[in-house]
């Protein structure tokens, strides 16, 4: 199975493709027969009462869920049938799944059992019984019926989209086979093609293709990580106005709108999940483009950029402002966990996540992130890291004890930590907050607007 890209290597890793200059073959126009051949047939223009205007109109439809692959949990639910979606994400995830397990997925699809399929989907560590997963959903869903088409959104420039052979070349490293990769070509400004037989587009956020019909959208906050190098510590504030700046230029109808977060997939860190809050928002309130926005937001991207170039006094106070301003929202006191442990204050910026944590289980992820910057910090001698890590970890462990099974997987989280394997640290207090949160409480679908 590939693993999820890094998105602060997303770029690099697309545009070594992406940010130099374009090399090799100049693109060839494909001949009429294979225009013909690989055109996306559109069909009449569709009249959906309850759409809207991307972007221009307040959204009718908003839900925000943890795991992308949700989306097709909540499209079967709503009777979702031969649509496109619009899919805004650093990654393609339609990945091809076999018959087999297509098979069963429908079985249980076809009985309307929502509750077995959720049991049986999954993020990138699900292993035996998993029927789709935040990879290949959207392939899972062409097979389906529910997707007729998927219009993939990368966030790279529209002049980073025109070596052909290069676009090729990066379908395959993520996956694409050959014969699939091969199909992609250029026609009017975007690339077109098919995997395994699913029509796809993939353009850039300026370059969206017109639309006889009101699309899908389905939104992953892992796209506006791919726009900065430095997802740690850049401002996710103007990438998300940059888009539905653009999004609204590029007049599509949609009549559903699902943001993913993410976290669990690996693709976000934690510390940027309220992206997905602010993105909700703004479906919901377009016409904040032009207005003033939110006090938290302001002073939230303010604190960042601060915290980016060292002042830490300033930070300090800010991060406490912030705190006051909202008190209630886990977000913030994350921030200020954040700012404390730059200032090395380590016993109140564990005090500061675990009220986090608190507010929202899902925040016992930050312990982790805590963990990675004294690791990389030159703020901490090298013989005082590990105690300080070790004194991070030991809290988290706090926070829920030991789940039924009596496995210690705060203990395991720091073993993988210490061995270099983030990526398995992580899966362990996904796993701890599965075990200790009841259901009510991680609810798949939590409506943005009501």
């Amino acid at each position: 199975m590939l693993s999820r890209l890094p998105n602060s290597l997303f770029l690099s890793a697309l545009f070594g493709l992406c940010t130099l200059p374009a090399c090799g073959d100049e693109p060839k126009p494909a001949s009429t027969q294979q225009q013909a051949q690989q055109q996306v047939a559109l069909p009449p223009a569709i009249d959906y009462p309850d759409s809207w205007l991307l972007g221009v109109e307040p959204a009718k439809h908003v839900a925000i869920i943890e795991d992308h692959s949700d989306a097709l949990l909540y499209w079967l639910e709503q009777g979702r049938s031969q649509r496109t979606v619009l899919h805004i994400d650093t990654h393609d995830d339609s990945r091809v799944v076999n018959d087999e397990t297509i098979q069963h997925l429908a079985a249980f699809a076809d009985a309307k059992d929502y509750t077995t399929l959720k049991d049986k989907s999954g993020v990138a560590y699900s292993t035996g019984g998993k029927v789709f997963n935040i990879g290949n959903f959207l392939y899972a869903g062409y097979r389906l019926g529910v997707v007729r088409e998927v219009i993939w959104v990368l966030p790279a420039r529209p002049q980073d989209l025109v070596n052909i052979s290069q676009v090729q070349g990066y379908l395959e490293n993520v996956g694409f086979d050959r014969a699939s990769a091969q199909t992609f070509h250029l026609e009017d400004g975007v690339i077109r093609g098919k995997r395994a037989g699913m029509p796809m587009v993939i353009c850039t956020s300026q370059t969206i293709p017109p639309q006889r019909e009101a699309v899908l959208l389905s939104l992953d906050i892992d796209y506006l990580m791919g726009k900065h190098q430095d997802p740690i510590s850049s401002p996710m504030l103007q990438a998300t106005l940059n888009l539905f700046n653009e999004l609204a230029a590029s007049k599509i109808v949609t009549d559903d709108a699902l943001v993913s977060y993410s976290v669990h997939g690996g693709s976000i860190p934690v510390m940027h999940k309220y992206t997905g809050d602010y993105l909700a928002e703004l479906l919901r309130n377009p016409s904040m483009l032009k207005q003033p926005l939110p006090r938290l937001w302001q002073e939230r991207d303010r604190l960042l950029a601060t915290r980016a170039q060292g002042d830490i006094d300033t930070a300090l106070v800010m991060a406490t402002n912030l705190v006051n301003l909202e008190p209630g929202n886990a977000s913030v006191h994350m921030e200020q966990s954040f700012a404390l442990l730059q200032a090395n204050d380590v016993e109140a910026s564990i005090q500061s996540m675990t009220m986090a944590t608190q507010l929202d289980p899902s925040y016992l992820l930050g312990f982790l992130e805590l963990a990675l910057v004294v690791g990389q910090s030159s703020n901490f001698a090298a013989d005082q890291k590990d105690p300080v890590i070790d004194q991070i970890f030991a809290a988290a462990g706090e926070i829920f004890g030991l789940p039924a099974d009596g496995v210690d997987r705060v203990q395991k989280c720091a073993n993988h930590y210490h061995e270099g394997e983030y990526r398995r640290a992580q899966i362990e207090l996904f796993r701890l907050v599965e075990d200790s949160v009841s259901a009510a409480e991680l609810e798949v679908f939590i409506p943005a607007n009501g």
